[in-house]
């Protein structure tokens, strides 16, 4: 590979054995640039580590729901509870509140 393409290095490993030795010593894995993105990348892991822990505290956001209500008294009279699209997906259905058992989203 090395003889067809300029710029190329390729290790020749005669025996196995000297595998890691070559690798090692001719310094192919050594990083040569080191970008921004590099600098970064250990601050994004992390936050993106404290990010994934944080959410597994809340529910999945996949069952979201509306509901419009009137105060009376001390008392909330709900006159509207609408579901997420991914829970009418789900085959939940939307219910009023007027209409406990009729499904209204057909």
């Amino acid at each position: 590979m090395a003889q067809n393409l300029d710029g190329v290095c390729a290790p020749e490993i005669g025996d196995a054995r000297d595998y890691i030795r070559i690798l090692d010593r001719n310094g192919f894995f050594e990083t040569t640039i080191l970008s921004e993105d590099d600098q970064k990348r250990n601050d994004m892991y992390r936050a993106n580590a404290n990010r994934k822990k944080k959410s597994a505290c809340f529910y999945r956001l996949s069952c979201i729901s509306v509901v419009i209500g009137k105060r009376v008294k001390e008392e909330c009279h709900i006159e509207l509870w609408i579901m997420s699209c991914r829970v009418f997906k789900k085959g939940y259905g939307i219910r009023y509140a007027g209409y406990p058992d009729r499904d209204l989203s057909k």
